[in-house]
C-alpha cells in the first residue's frame, strides 16, 4: 500500500471495515464445531477445563444475553478482537510518539491495520476460539508494559497484572508475556512485586481447580495435545509458508525486514528505535522460536503465532517501515467474499465450469438440518446419539437440543466426557458419524463388544448449493451393555 493510501485516516477507515465486515460474518456464518464446543463449555462454567483454560468459555457467557445465535456465542470474542486492536494501536503509538513528530499517529494506524488486514487475525476475531480473548489479554500487556515503562504506577502495574493473568486465562501460552515482563523490568524489583502478585491471584482459582484435577490443562497443554510427527527439515519451510499466506506476504516479509535490521545490521537503526525493539524482540521471539522448534517433529498451528505477529507489527510502525498491506488486504477481501457470499462464489464457479466435489469447508451449512433429520429419527425410536467427534456432537446440541455423547480415543474434548457419565437405563443409541462404519473397523470392532446388535440406520442426505450432498451415515446400537460407554471410550486403555 503507498504513502498516498497509508494516511492514518485511510488506514484507520480500513480498520473500521474490517471491524465491521466481522461484525457481519459473525452473524451470518453458521458456527463450526469448535465453537459449539466451547458454547458447551460457558453452559457447564467453570475456572477451567481439560482443554483450555476458561477464558473462551467466559467470553462465549458475555454475550448469552443476546439469546440463541452465533452472534451472542461469537460477541465476547469479537470483542475481543476489537480491544486487541486498539491496544496494539496504542502501544505503537507510545513507542513512536517519542521519536516521531506527529505523536506515534501514524504508527498506531498503521499497526491496527496490519493487525486487522492479516486474514488469520480476521479469522480469530470473527470464530468464537481462544485466540480473540487472548489476542486482546496479549495486546493489553504490550501496550501497559510500555505505559509502565515510561511512567512507574502503581495502578499500571495492577492492571498489568491483570492483564498477565487474563493472558493465561485465554491460553497457557500466555506463560511466555510472564517471562517477557520480568525481563523487561528484572532492574525494578519494586515495580514486578505488584504486577506478579495480581497476576498470580487472577490466576490462582484455574491453579486451584487444575490442581484438584490433576493437573489436566497443563497436561493436555504440554502433552495430550502433541503428536510426535518424526523429525523433518521440511516442516519448518512448509510453516513458514503457511504464515505467508495466513498473516499475508507483504506483512510478513516487512517484519522479516525489520528483524533482519535490527539483529543484523543495527547500524541501520536508529539508536532510540533500537531501545524500543528489544523489549518487543522478548515478547514475540522466544515463543515464535519455541514453535518452529516444535515444528521439526510435530505440525504446529498458524495461529499459535498471533501473539508473536502482534508484537511485531508494532516494531514495524515504530521502525516506520513500509508495511505492505496490499496483499492481506487483497486476500482478506477474499475470505470476506468466500464468507458473506458462499453460494454466490459457488454459483460463479459452476458458470466458469469448476466444479467442486466435496463440500469442505461449506459443510457447516448442513448443520442445522443434519441436527434435526436426527432429532426426528430419535424422536420416532428414542436413543442417545453418540459421535466421535466433540465439536460435532456439540452442533447437534447447538442446532437441536441433542445431548452430547462423545466416544472415542481421541485425547482432543476429553471435556465433554464429563457430560455424560453412562449407565442407567439406556438400552438404545444413535451413531452418527461423516464416514460409514466400514471405514471404521476399530469402532465398529468396539460398537460389537458395547451392544447386543448393531445394524445400519439410514444414510442422511443434506443438500447444498452447487455441491454434491454431504452424506451422514448413521448406526443402530441395541442393547446396550452396563459399561457400553466406557468401552466406546477405550476407558482405561492407552
Amino acid at each position: 500500500m503507498s504513502r498516498r493510501f497509508a494516511t492514518p485516516q485511510a488506514l484507520w477507515t480500513l480498520v473500521a471495515i474490517v471491524v465491521l465486515l466481522r461484525g457481519i460474518l459473525c452473524w451470518t456464518l453458521p458456527l463450526t464445531g469448535d465453537e459449539a464446543y466451547y458454547w458447551e463449555w460457558a453452559r457447564r462454567p467453570a475456572f477451567g477445563y481439560v482443554d483450555h483454560p476458561p477464558g473462551v468459555a467466559w467470553a462465549i457467557m458475555s454475550g448469552m444475553w443476546l439469546g440463541h445465535t452465533p452472534f451472542a456465542v461469537r460477541f465476547g470474542c469479537w470483542l475481543g478482537s476489537v480491544v486487541a486492536i486498539f491496544a496494539t494501536a496504542d502501544a505503537a503509538r507510545r513507542l513512536a510518539a517519542r521519536i516521531e513528530s506527529d505523536g506515534g499517529m501514524r504508527a498506531a494506524a498503521l499497526a491496527a491495520a496490519s493487525l486487522a488486514t492479516a486474514p488469520i487475525a480476521t479469522l480469530a476475531g470473527i470464530l468464537a476460539t481462544p485466540d480473540g480473548p487472548y489476542l486482546a489479554a496479549w495486546a493489553l500487556v504490550l501496550d501497559l508494559s510500555i505505559a509502565l515503562d515510561s511512567c512507574a504506577s502503581p495502578w499500571l502495574a495492577c492492571a498489568l497484572g491483570l492483564a498477565l493473568g487474563a493472558t493465561v486465562f485465554a491460553r497457557i501460552f500466555g506463560f511466555a508475556a510472564w517471562v517477557a515482563v520480568a525481563w523487561i523490568f528484572r532492574r525494578r524489583p519494586a515495580v514486578l512485586v505488584p504486577i506478579f502478585g495480581v497476576a498470580l491471584l487472577v490466576i490462582s482459582p484455574f491453579l486451584l481447580w487444575n490442581a484438584q484435577q490433576h493437573w489436566v490443562t497443563l497436561h493436555f497443554a504440554l502433552v495430550g495435545r502433541h503428536v510426535n510427527e518424526g523429525l523433518s527439515f521440511v516442516r519448518p519451510l512448509l510453516t513458514g509458508s503457511e504464515l505467508l499466506v495466513a498473516y499475508g506476504p507483504g506483512t510478513v516479509l516487512s517484519i522479516v525486514g525489520v528483524l533482519w535490521l535490527s539483529l543484523h545490521r543495527p547500524q541501520r537503526v536508529a539508536a532510540a528505535e533500537r531501545t524500543f525493539t528489544v523489549p518487543l524482540l522478548w515478547f514475540a521471539l522466544p515463543l515464535t522460536g519455541t514453535f518452529l522448534l516444535l515444528s521439526l517433529v510435530e505440525r504446529v498451528e498458524v495461529y499459535w503465532f498471533l501473539a508473536p505477529y502482534a508484537t511485531l507489527v508494532i516494531a514495524c510502525a515504530v521502525h516506520r517501515h513500509s508495511v505492505r498491506l496490499f496483499p492481506s488486504v487483497l486476500l482478506l477481501g477474499l475470505v470476506g467474499m468466500l464468507a458473506l457470499l458462499p453460494f454466490s462464489v459457488l454459483r460463479a464457479l459452476d458458470a466458469c465450469g469448476v466444479h467442486l466435489h466435496r463440500p469442505g469447508i461449506f459443510e457447516i451449512f448442513t448443520s442445522a438440518a443434519l441436527a434435526h433429520d436426527v432429532r426426528r429419527l430419535t424422536l420416532h425410536r428414542p436413543a442417545l446419539v453418540m459421535t466421535t467427534g466433540y465439536g460435532f456432537s456439540s452442533l447437534l446440541d447447538y442446532e437441536a437440543g441433542i445431548a452430547p455423547v462423545v466416544i472415542g480415543y481421541d485425547e482432543q474434548g476429553r471435556e465433554s466426557w464429563r457430560w455424560f457419565a453412562g449407565g442407567g437405563s439406556v438400552t438404545r443409541a444413535l451413531f452418527v458419524d461423516k464416514a460409514p462404519l466400514s471405514e471404521r473397523p476399530d469402532l465398529a470392532h468396539r460398537l460389537a463388544m458395547a451392544c447386543s446388535a448393531v445394524h445400519s440406520g439410514p444414510i442422511l442426505r443434506e443438500p447444498l448449493p452447487y455441491l454434491p450432498p454431504r452424506l451422514y451415515a448413521t448406526t443402530w446400537c441395541e442393547g446396550m451393555h452396563p459399561h457400553a460407554i466406557g468401552i466406546l471410550r477405550w476407558e482405561g486403555e492407552p
